[in-house]
């Protein structure tokens, strides 16, 4: 079972929400619903005022008991990894405490979604782990909670799921950010890219930010983040986009050009094949028809010479 928390104040992440945005796009760009993820139904504990995990803010001797119950609760609610910051961004207990990734003792206060929750927001942030090297998306949210800040709980989603119901399905997706950069998708090769050119000064602020590690961000194409008609790699693709508001993401969803032209060749095709028929038919009709008239006809022409026949033979015997 999830483990036990005196306190009734537990907070809890439905990433349902958040995935349940993501698959809007198959309802959108092809008007079909798309079945959630597996993922999308399990509860992520954001425990902002529960003791067992941010008690050792207080006392530092907690971290032990901190650290296991992270642990359990990481388990039980499929987040991949908890962890509590102080107040400077160091971190003091993880439920990856025990592995060689693990947060404890590592300053993260360069993150964006660490001073988001200090001020008293919500943090939200999609980054490359400064630790492990694991993509992942950030909850974050400062403890203890309408009071002065002692310290900031995280939580870290593994999106990997979603991008395997993704590929499963055939599609070719991508997730960018506000500035165009592509950290979600289904082509592993566009990753970190930027759908159009960055320019320095955002490419410095993602490297402030280590948000992408000591990626490239190199463009994929030339031309405008928001054009219909993208050339990536000699392949000429159409999108269909669709923010997402909250968090400031864009989903594209892509078709290559020579899938869209087909169906209207198909259609052209269908068509041609139908008026033929149309004119076999007719042909047939009329060969029907010219059938029996001509053998009216026929039977005219036997009915004409049988009375000649017979009128000869009249005459013949009036002689």
């Amino acid at each position: 079972g999830q483990p036990k928390c005196p306190h009734r104040t537990m907070r809890y992440v439905h990433v349902q929400q958040l995935y349940a945005r993501f698959c809007r796009t198959r309802r959108w760009a092809r008007g079909a619903a798309s079945p959630l993820s597996p993922v999308s139904h399990q509860r992520v504990a954001w425990p902002v005022s529960c003791p067992r995990a941010v008690g050792v803010l207080a006392d530092p001797a907690a971290a032990p008991s901190a650290n296991r119950f992270l642990k359990d609760l990481a388990a039980t609610t499929g987040a991949d990894a908890l962890y509590v910051m102080d107040a400077d961004g160091l971190t003091v207990a993880a439920s990856n405490f025990d592995t060689a990734g693990s947060f404890v003792g590592n300053n993260y206060s360069f993150r964006p979604y660490f001073q988001e929750a200090k001020d008293g927001g919500e943090g939200r942030f999609f980054a490359v782990g400064a630790t492990t090297g694991e993509p992942g998306f950030f909850f974050a949210r400062s403890t203890p909670a309408g009071a002065p800040v002692q310290g900031v709980v995280v939580v870290k989603v593994d999106m990997e799921r979603l991008e395997n119901n993704w590929r499963e399905a055939g599609e070719t997706v991508m997730v960018t950010d506000v500035h165009g950069v592509v950290f979600l998708g289904t082509r592993d090769d566009w990753r970190y890219s930027s759908i159009a050119p960055l320019d320095d000064m955002v490419v410095a602020a993602i490297r402030s930010d280590r948000q992408y590690g000591n990626a490239r961000l190199a463009s994929l194409q030339q031309g405008a983040l928001d054009q219909t008609r993208l050339v990536i790699g000699g392949t000429a693709w159409r999108q269909a986009r669709l923010r997402v508001g909250m968090l400031d993401w864009t989903i594209h969803y892509l078709t290559k050009m020579s899938e869209v032209r087909a169906p209207r060749g198909l259609v052209w095709a269908g068509a041609f094949t139908l008026i033929l028929l149309y004119a076999i038919w007719l042909l047939v009709l009329r060969s029907r028809r010219l059938g029996r008239v001509t053998a009216g006809l026929r039977q005219d022409a036997a009915t004409l010479r049988d009375l000649n026949r017979r009128l000869v033979d009249e005459i013949e015997e009036r002689r």
